[in-house]
């Protein structure tokens, strides 16, 4: 539900790929439904559980969870 939103909290599990890919899609559905031409987009986080639960080693993960939060 987006009707009468001020910004956008998206959480999703770095242990389940497909979560952290529906976060893309969650931000997306949202700036379009709110998004006034002309002006900037409402503010959007993105909150990820679980970051700890990720290899330390998996530096390819880590590095793509990073890029997803950035986005």
């Amino acid at each position: 539900f987006s009707r009468h939103a001020a910004g956008c909290i998206i959480c999703c599990s770095s242990i389940d790929t497909k979560s952290v890919k529906a976060a893309k899609i969650w931000r997306e559905a949202f700036h379009k439904t709110t998004q006034v031409p002309g002006e900037d987009p409402f503010p959007c986080t993105l909150f990820i559980n679980h970051f700890d639960a990720v290899p330390h080693d998996d530096q390819a993960r880590l590095e793509n969870l990073e890029v997803q939060a950035g986005e």
